[in-house]
Order: structure tokens, then sequence, then C-alpha cells
């Protein structure tokens, strides 16, 4: 008997509260209000995003020129993005990798849109195209005037494998029996 009361009672509990689930207010704090991802907003910010992908560039978006004010920008720009990551019927990857590699910035005037890190990739991309593209041409200038057990040395560049072959060629047409070539990635090491 005390056993059937403790389920009696636990049917009208479950009966009340299923009850009581309709008056109990849901939470809103995980609901966002996207008022601007739709097609048109998306349409509105492709072509500053194609064009950023296209050259590389960071973009500044003035809010005076657009007519709005920078929040309602930075939302447009924010959900025109995602409405292309998620939406765009054929370059979805392409959107969701730039939007990745992009921060969207509010400021008084308008939008910062830029390229995370862009300042250093930049620094280190230039440094290292610099010592790539320059170490072979050191290599010919030595190579023109080099005596026999002459060493040529480059370390910290970026060799190739079309570079490293040029090199073996260069060396292997003398046929000389001091010659010798060691290369890796990132080292040149010649000795005539």
């Amino acid at each position: 008997m005390w056993w059937s009361v403790n389920i009696n009672l636990v049917k009208l509990m479950s009966e009340q509260i299923e009850k009581l689930k309709g008056f109990i207010p849901r939470s809103r704090s995980n609901a966002i209000n996207r008022c601007y991802y739709t097609p048109e907003s998306a349409s509105h910010v492709v072509d500053v995003f194609d064009e950023m992908i296209k050259t590389g560039e960071d973009k500044n978006v003035m809010s005076d020129k657009i007519g709005l004010k920078p929040t309602s920008l930075y939302l447009k720009f924010q959900d025109g993005l995602k409405w292309l990551c998620e939406n765009h019927p054929t370059r979805q990857e392409v959107y969701s990798l730039f939007r990745m590699r992009v921060k969207i910035t509010k400021t008084d005037w308008g939008l910062r849109i830029y390229f995370k890190n862009n300042i250093a990739n930049t620094i280190m991309k230039n440094t290292l195209t610099k010592e790539s593209l320059t170490w072979k041409d050191r290599f010919d200038e030595w190579f023109k005037t080099a005596q026999q057990y002459d060493i040529f040395e480059e370390e910290n560049v970026i060799v190739t494998d079309t570079q490293k072959e040029y090199v073996i060629n260069v060396m292997s047409g003398l046929n000389s029996p001091t010659a010798q070539v060691q290369i890796t990635s990132n080292t040149v090491k010649v000795m005539r």
C-alpha cells in the first residue's frame, strides 16, 4: 500500500509539472536577433569581402557613406558574412575560411575589417621571399669569380626543388674533383 501511494504521488507530480511548463517563461539569453541575416544584407557586403579575398588587403568601411550607424553596420557585416558562410550556393567554404581569418571591428567612424595577424605574416612573408630570391643571385655572382676551394654558404633561406636542381646542375657541369654541394630546405653550402 505504501508503495502504491508513492507511485500515485509521482504520477500526480509529473502531471502538475507538465501543466506548469506552459507558464514558465523560456530564457531569451540564447536567442539572438539577427535582423540582417538575409540575402539582401549578404548582397550588400559580398563585394567588400570578395575584394578582400582577391587582394588580401584590409578594408575600412565608413558608416556615413552607407547611411547606417556603426553598430548597425557592424551587425549587417557580421550577419551578412554568416549568411554567406551558411547559404551561398557555391562558395560556402571560401567564406567560412575567410570568416575565420578576418576580424571585424566597430569604430566611431564605421568598420575596420582586417586579416588577423596580417602585419606579422606580411613581414615574415616579405623577409622569406627576399631571402629566397636573392640567395640564388648571390650564388650566380659568386660562381662567376670563384676559384677552386672557394666556399659559398647561405643559411636561413628557402630552397625550392628547382633551385636545388639548378645549383647541382651548375656544379656538376664543372667536372671538378673538389666541387661539393650540400643543400637542405633552408641552407646552401657549395665548394668549387
